[in-house]
């Protein structure tokens, strides 16, 4: 552990996202004026780079790394950015990890041999040197690496100098106007800190608003009305405002009037600032306000809105092509016009309440009273003594025996579907509590059914997979595990939605716990995309039912009737499925990357 807060946060980074980040940040304070970001899935080795605009021929490549085996994971980056093709004659990598000077020299030696490119080499006491002096206000861009209680904040905000911030202070009376300012700004790119929409709690306002206008602030929005003026609290923070305002040269408080006011109730501090008026409209306040910020070079958040999805995709991944969207909701065609009363003589205890449930789909009012679409088993019948008595026309009352209709109904189809399936050999996992197939129900554990097109193709209802670790690989068991829910439409009528999820357990049957159950699930469903899904998701259904249907009923009076075809649906834009599967290399990367350096 580092004693320097700098060290100590950087060693700590899990989040990779952020760390390609900060060295952008970093890279471009140090002179790199021109980089474009490259990293998330695709990046071919570069998570940057960087062409002179004075000289086209002078290329930098960027690559970062939080491993500890920072040699090795740098001479494989160089060997793929060299097997791609890359031009560059400068390779810049940066890390969290350490090195000595036989290290740092055997990296120069080894790309200047093999490649014949110069290295720029960023190691962790090389970066908190930087943040310490000249580069101290990208520590304030990046509050998920450099985090509480190692370096002090206000507002959810970090206090070192770094004047970003558009400060939008307000009496309680103009909050609605304040958020919605502070919204709209956010929309244009700005940095806002607006306390109506970020936290403060425990904290006393105005000692965090002095600190944010001391430090962080680029300009100060003042929001004037008659409370406002009268606001003893607001009044000294305006004071505040005016006292930071001095030591800048541009425009710092920004008046803008919510309510008409007086010049005469103004300070005469207040009264010769140009104000804002926001009385008549809202949007033309807003517009004034903009061009104001615009006009003197007001900081806004780098790269704008678009800057995550670029970093992230590499091709077009939405298509201006139609297409067949398949949804994971199943379509109930029938469902009984009663539900029934049933009295028995005897109470049930909870053991027997469980066991009979995986056979009669039922509601329990009280130890004696049963509600149900349908009758129940005859062997059950007898032994609890249950007789019918009553019931009534669910869609024509609210309530039956104080139970909610429109809760009821539902409830009642999703237990009949428990029935349904458990008649199918689906098991109940105690650690889930969700049904799951078990090893050797379909042969060759290979469910085959049609799909939505009319293809022939199955599904692997579970299996077993290896998960690779240096000297730690590990072999693991999953199965597919469906979870039920019944929703009310617009129309009145109910869908099932399915939910896929996995049951995961070593090769002895025993679920996995913790972060296992993270990593072997991304390791087995990282090339799923949605095609996978739906196959998965319809196969379950078909399986469950028969002929395009699940029937579950004794009679076609007391049926239930769920269609096992989902609904689907004509888009007029597709998602570009290649474009996602070229991404996939990096999405290796990245499991490495966190399965290493994060470990178990």
């Amino acid at each position: 552990m580092g004693a320097d807060p700098v060290v100590y946060c950087l060693q700590q980074v899990t989040d990779y996202d952020q760390f390609e980040r900060f060295c952008n940040d970093l890279m471009s304070a140090e002179g790199y004026e021109n980089l474009e970001p490259l990293g998330g899935r695709g990046d071919k080795g570069r998570d940057a780079v960087r062409i002179c605009r004075i000289d086209p021929d002078d290329i930098s490549i960027f690559a970062y790394s939080v491993r500890e085996d920072w040699l090795r994971k740098l001479k494989r980056d160089a060997e793929r950015i060299k097997q791609v093709g890359h031009k560059l004659n400068r390779l810049v990598f940066c890390c969290t990890a350490s090195y000595n000077a036989t290290e740092r020299d055997e990296a120069f030696e080894f790309i200047h041999k093999n490649y014949e490119w110069t290295l720029e080499l960023y190691g962790i006491e090389r970066i908190r040197s930087l943040l310490s002096t000249i580069h101290e206000r990208i520590i304030t861009k990046h509050p998920h690496i450099f985090t509480a209680p190692f370096f002090p904040r206000a507002g959810g905000q970090l206090l070192s100098f770094s004047p970003d911030l558009i400060i939008i202070d307000f009496a309680a009376p103009d909050e609605t106007l304040a958020s919605w300012l502070a919204r709209k700004l956010k929309l244009h790119g700005y940095l806002v800190w607006c306390r109506s929409i970020d936290p403060v709690g425990g904290e006393s306002i105005n000692d965090t608003t002095e600190a944010l206008l001391e430090s962080r602030a680029a300009f100060c929005v003042s929001i004037l009305s008659q409370p406002a003026i009268t606001d003893n609290d607001l009044s000294y923070r305006r004071a505040a405002a005016i006292r930071a305002g001095k030591k800048k040269s541009a425009p710092f408080l920004i008046p803008v009037i919510a309510q008409p006011i007086y010049d005469e109730t103004l300070d005469a501090h207040m009264r010769p600032l140009q104000k804002i008026n926001f009385v008549d409209s809202w949007q033309s306040g807003l517009n004034e306000l903009i061009g104001i910020l615009e006009s003197a070079n007001c900081p806004t958040a780098k790269g704008g809105k678009n800057f995550v999805l670029d970093s992230f995709f590499s091709d077009t991944v939405v298509l201006d092509q139609e297409e067949t969207v398949i949804s994971n909701i199943f379509q109930v065609l029938m469902i009984p016009e009663a539900i029934h009363r049933f009295e028995s003589f005897k109470g049930i205890s909870s053991s027997l309440k469980g066991d009979m449930s995986s056979r009669w789909a039922f509601r329990q009012v009280n130890p004696t009273t049963f509600l149900s679409f349908h009758l129940p088993p005859d062997k059950d019948a007898s032994e609890l003594q249950l007789y019918k008595k009553g019931g009534a026309v669910w869609n024509s009352v609210n309530d039956i025996d104080g139970i909610y209709v429109k809760n009821l109904v539902p409830e009642l189809i999703k237990k009949s579907l428990v029935v349904a399936y458990q008649k199918k050999g689906l098991q109940f996992c105690t650690n889930s509590f969700l049904p799951y197939f078990p090893q050797g129900l379909v042969k060759s554990d290979r469910f085959y059914f049609d799909f939505y097109d009319d293809t022939k193709t199955y599904i692997k209802v579970c299996g077993e997979r290896k998960y690779f670790r240096p000297g730690a690989s590990e072999h693991y068991r999953y199965y597919l595990s469906p979870n039920f829910f019944v929703s009310e439409r617009k129309d009145g009528t109910y869908a099932v939605i399915v939910h896929v999820h996995i049951r995961l357990t070593d090769l002895s049957g025993k679920c996995l716990e913790g972060q296992k159950i993270i990593s072997r699930r991304k390791h087995l469903c990282k090339n799923w995309f949605n095609d996978d899904w739906a196959k998965r998701v319809t196969g379950i259904m078909q399986f469950i039912g028969d002929a395009g249907k699940i029937a579950i009923g004794g009679s076609e009076k007391d049926m239930i009737v769920i269609s096992n075809r989902p609904c689907m649906w004509t888009v007029p834009l597709s998602i570009n499925e290649k474009a996602l599967a070229n991404e996939s290399l990096a999405v290796d990367d990245a499991i490495m990357e966190s399965s290493e350096s994060i470990g178990e």
